[in-house]
């Protein structure tokens, strides 16, 4: 009797029940409703917080000073009005420190990001207006680099206490396998001029036979299509094997030990990208891997990893950009910032011209006189290299700074100061590849990341916080 019981009253009846649970919490949640309009607030900077980085770049921008782009637009004349550059500027500058550097990237962000929306006021640049305002404006833009220097200087990011200078492999807007050798585009010219004869032979023979067939005075005479591209590649290849034999004569004129290598056999080896033919062979000192690239430098203050100077060369060796970086710090930050300023270098900077002309300029150099990392070395042990150990003055002086305890204990701040740096930019913003060719628009290119750095160090810090401590430096002389 219980079972019937069970059957047919308490069962249904916890059915019953939990049904009405069920609607219950069903109705619970919030509407949800594909069709409702949105309601955006009266501003539409009221969607993001205040202290979102997008404003703070929105008032970067308007302390920089753009004259020089609005120069520009100055003369400017009929159709539609541009985009306002400080728009365009702030644009640029925020796709960069979000890691967004495609213009097409950067179009599409404007629509569906709320933070690019609301730098834009809800315009909407298509991406080839961005990439033309870049191009048009990269000096511009990477010229900015001094005036946030400025900046983070004013509200005391940058002490110049020490300073710490190196320099990475940047990879070109290049592929490898475009690389020709001097040997290489002899052979391949060759093969060009060949099939060059050959369809001019063939176009003789279609020539005339046109002439037979429709009579003097009808048009035969136009060159194929595949004659006309490999026209264009044979000009492009003497291009570049001008280019290698004007490279190497001017390696002769500027070093003796050059000599050797604009030997023919040298000179067969030596090697031109037909992409970016500015750009050289690098090697990565991570991986081993060669690419075309440049080496792009930085000198970087020890408080807060702020870079006071920059740079781009197209050669893998260091220790020609000592003078050059040096001479950029004194222009950035002025003489008096520089009086007793610490410098320190790894072993890829390490010459006898570089100290004489660095050291006691109101500088205190340290430079590595050998390849171990704290950077201290016996003479006496035979560890010092022939070319420093044959030197005296200078480097005798130089490597019993970097013996002393002193010398040490600055020397193993140098990788702490400076490779953090290049680690940043290249794993947090994510640029290890210029998006432009040509050594100038890389060059500017580098500047703008660096601005954008600096940018990221201002927004992160917040500028002159430490009351407890030392007043900030001297303004720029």
């Amino acid at each position: 009797m219980w079972l019937w019981h069970l059957r047919d009253n308490i069962v249904p009846a916890l059915i019953q029940q939990a049904k009405a649970q069920g609607e219950c919490a069903h109705g619970n949640f919030r509407p949800y409703n594909l069709n409702q309009p949105v309601l955006f607030p009266a501003a539409m900077r009221d969607c993001l917080e205040e202290d979102h980085l997008v404003f703070f770049v929105l008032d970067a921008v308007s302390k920089l000073d753009l004259s020089a782009i609005y120069a520009v637009y100055a003369e400017r004349k009929g159709g539609q009005p541009p985009y306002d550059p400080s728009m365009m500027v702030a644009l640029l500058l925020y796709g960069y420190c979000t890691g967004i550097r495609s213009s097409r990237r950067l179009e599409i962000a404007t629509w569906e990001q709320i933070p690019f929306r609301v730098l834009t006021a809800d315009q909407h640049p298509d991406h080839d207006t961005i990439a033309v305002f870049r191009t048009t404006h990269f000096a511009a833009l990477g010229g900015h680099f001094s005036q946030v220097l400025r900046l983070a200087t004013e509200t005391g990011l940058v002490r110049f206490g020490h300073v710490a200078l190196d320099g990475s492999k940047m990879k070109a807007n290049a592929a490898k396998h475009k690389s020709r050798t001097h040997a290489e585009i002899e052979k391949e010219s060759e093969a060009r001029r060949a099939e060059m004869e050959e369809l001019l032979r063939q176009a003789e023979c279609v020539d005339a036979e046109e002439d037979v067939q429709y009579g003097k005075g009808v048009r035969g005479d136009r060159l194929p299509k595949d004659l006309v591209r490999r026209k264009d590649r044979l000009e492009k290849l003497e291009a570049a094997k001008q280019r290698i034999e004007a490279r190497s004569a001017a390696r002769v004129e500027e070093t003796p030990r050059a000599k050797a290598a604009a030997k023919p056999k040298a000179m067969a080896k030596a090697q031109c990208n037909l992409t970016d033919m500015d750009s050289r062979v690098m090697p990565d000192g991570s991986t081993g891997e060669f690419y075309s690239g440049y080496n792009a430098q930085a000198v970087v203050d020890s408080d807060k990893q702020v870079i006071v100077a920059v740079g781009l060369t197209q050669s893998a060796n260091d220790f020609e950009q000592a003078i050059p970086m040096m001479l950029a710090t004194r222009a950035n930050i002025g003489a008096n910032a520089m009086k007793g300023m610490k410098v320190s270098m790894d072993a890829g900077y390490r010459s006898l011209i570089n100290i004489d002309a660095i050291e006691g300029k109101d500088v205190d150099l340290h430079v590595s006189l050998c390849g171990s990392r704290s950077g201290t070395a016996n003479a006496e042990e035979g560890n010092l290299p022939n070319t420093i150990q044959s030197q005296e003055g200078p480097c005798e002086r130089m490597q019993r700074k970097m013996n002393s305890e002193e010398g040490q204990s600055l020397y193993r701040k140098r990788k702490a100061i400076v490779e953090p740096v290049f680690g940043h930019i290249k794993s947090i913003l994510g640029f290890r590849q210029f998006s432009c060719r040509g050594y100038s628009k890389a060059s500017h290119e580098w500047s703008l990341v660096c601005t954008v750095h600096n940018l990221l160090k201002l927004f992160r810090y917040g500028g002159w916080q430490d009351d407890n401590s030392s007043p900030p430096p001297p303004a720029f002389a």
